[in-house]
């Protein structure tokens, strides 16, 4: 294959491309949405996401790093990342941007352990008081 053939294949394969390309965008832009990309994820934690026309999916690797976070409880962030994307269900129009959706998911996890941690004793902390707060006779 000389130079000129090999230009005009490439030149082929570029405008075949280009042609599924627009072929995809007339497609979303009538309606017919196209298949969403997924990742490798144990838990199948997905998030809606604004502006895009895939959802988001939670990878491994958030969950196990925010569990360590959680004295390793993994199911904990499991768990507060469903909460989370339940709310964004609920709350379309406050739906989060792809690029924001892993700390918009990581400040839930946090806020939560850190509301749900202070809530109940810890082991080495002074239980002076707590009777009293919590309507119980000492």
């Amino acid at each position: 294959m000389n130079k000129g053939e090999k230009i005009a294949a490439l030149t082929a394969d570029l405008l075949a491309h280009v042609n599924d390309v627009l072929n995809e965008i007339n497609a979303l832009a009538s309606g017919v949405e196209a298949e969403p990309v997924t990742f490798e994820s144990s838990w199948g934690l997905t998030m809606p996401v604004k502006g895009q026309l895939n959802d988001v999916t939670v990878p491994d690797a958030w969950v196990r790093e925010w569990a360590v976070m959680c004295d390793g409880d993994v199911s904990y962030v499991v768990s507060a990342c469903r909460d989370a994307i339940q709310w964004v269900k609920d709350n379309p129009s406050r739906r989060k941007t792809q690029k924001g959706a892993r700390a918009y998911l990581g400040g839930w996890v946090r806020r939560n352990w850190n509301r749900d941690r202070g809530s109940r004793p810890r082991a080495g902390n002074s239980l002076k008081g707590y009777g009293r707060r919590n309507g119980v006779d000492q």
